[in-house]
């Protein structure tokens, strides 16, 4: 039989109760109100004996904690499952962040949802951290380990902010580790790979290969650029990096501008310099889905990699791909080689490249621009290659 106590510190009737392994012990009502108080308490011995006794399943808990927290509140216990909680969530998510980033955190819910099962339907408070953890082995079968990390790393932030709105006290999908990283790494190219691929490569992907090349951008950065972004006369390339946000100031070197001055010009300076690569980018809903696969076109015709079969594995589309070592992304990689070979210091290619770490930009403000000069000045030149106005690359 429950009891009723007061505390000389608080304003709120304590319930003696006795637990399901026979211990008495008090929890706080939080009703002022002595007959409230009485119900709460008789509710919380009922449920440790409907427990006591094998009796308690998750649905009746789930009712007399709201019935507790609305009598003590006088509102109901907000409640969701977990799918509509990740729905409105994302909602409120285009309000926040940028649309690249909403759709990154669409792309993760949605892989919850195909993969956790029932536990999409569960009310959220009842989601346990064996659910993620099931969730993240299953599509660990089917994906790459980053994928999974990225998609955890949503699913925590989802779940603070259901923590902050009252849905619930703890937040299960930080107790579940993330899985190991394997150690697959983009390889730089070489100095003969870089030439194969500028042989076969049309104009267009000559420049947009060494932009790549000679500054370290990424393929949506260099798809982007405008006239406004170049100043050959101070030969300088400006921009905002899509991924950080950061504007950053790259020095061009000479066998870039010698690519860029060769480029087909207009009058409006925010004309692209890469138009048909432009193009690619807007339909994929900027994204460089289609300009990737034309750049492994070019890599193929080079003969670094081998040509994909395109037959049916019987694996479907959501399957992990096989990993290769070189992309697009393998020029960053190959910037930052050279950089490294010419002596360059860690400060200046870090400056180079750009960061996202708010740390470690800091620490590299002190990198000035003649010091940014010298570095590309020190990267290896190409050797010069016939015009090659009339090739164009593998989609």
């Amino acid at each position: 039989m429950a009891t009723l106590r007061k505390h000389p510190r608080s304003p709120y009737w304590l319930a003696v109760i006795t637990l399901p392994d026979g211990r008495r012990t008090n929890r706080s009502t939080k009703c002022r109100d002595r007959k409230k108080a009485i119900r709460v308490a008789q509710q919380l011995e009922d449920t440790a004996n409907a427990a006591r006794e094998g009796r308690l399943v998750s649905v009746a808990a789930r009712k007399t904690i709201s019935d507790i927290y609305r009598l003590a509140n006088k509102e109901e216990l907000p409640s969701a499952t977990v799918r509509e909680y990740l729905a409105g969530w994302l909602e409120r998510k285009k309000l926040e962040v940028k649309e690249s980033t909403r759709q990154r955190y669409q792309h993760n819910v949605n892989l919850f949802l195909r993969y956790a099962g029932r536990a999409a339907d569960k009310e959220l408070l009842l989601l346990t951290s064996t659910d993620i953890a099931a969730f993240r082995d299953g599509v660990a079968k089917d994906k790459s380990a980053k994928t999974v990390n990225h998609a955890l790393s949503t699913l925590r932030s989802a779940l603070d902010q259901a923590m902050t709105d009252g849905f619930m006290d703890t937040n299960v999908a930080r107790k579940v580790q993330n899985l190991k990283v394997q150690a697959n790494e983009r390889q730089p190219f070489t100095m003969e790979q870089v030439g194969q691929m500028l042989e076969v490569a049309n104009q267009e992907w000559e420049g947009m290969i060494l932009s790549g090349l000679y500054t370290g951008l990424r393929l949506g950065d260099i798809a982007k650029l405008t006239w406004a972004n170049v100043n050959l006369s101070g030969q300088v390339l400006h921009l905002t990096v899509q991924k950080t946000g950061k504007p950053i100031t790259i020095p061009l070197a000479a066998p870039l501008i010698d690519c860029l001055v060769k480029l087909p010009t207009e009058d409006d300076p925010m004309a692209p310099l890469f138009p048909k690569a432009l193009a690619a980018y807007k339909r994929c809903g900027d994204k460089a889905i289609t300009l990737s696969k034309q750049f492994r076109g070019i890599m193929e015709a080079a003969g670094i990699v081998e040509p994909r079969a395109w037959k049916s594995t019987g694996k479907g589309r959501h399957t992990q791909r096989e990993f290769c070592s070189w992309s697009f992304h393998s020029l960053r990689h190959t910037f930052v080689t050279w950089a490294k070979e010419a002596n360059v210091s860690q400060a200046v290619v870090q400056a180079l490249v750009g960061h996202a770490s708010e740390a470690v930009n800091k620490l590299y403000t002190h990198v000035g621009d003649e010091a940014l000069r010298t570095a590309i000045n020190k990267l290896p030149a190409l050797n010069p290659k016939p015009s090659n106005e009339h090739k164009t690359p593998a989609a």
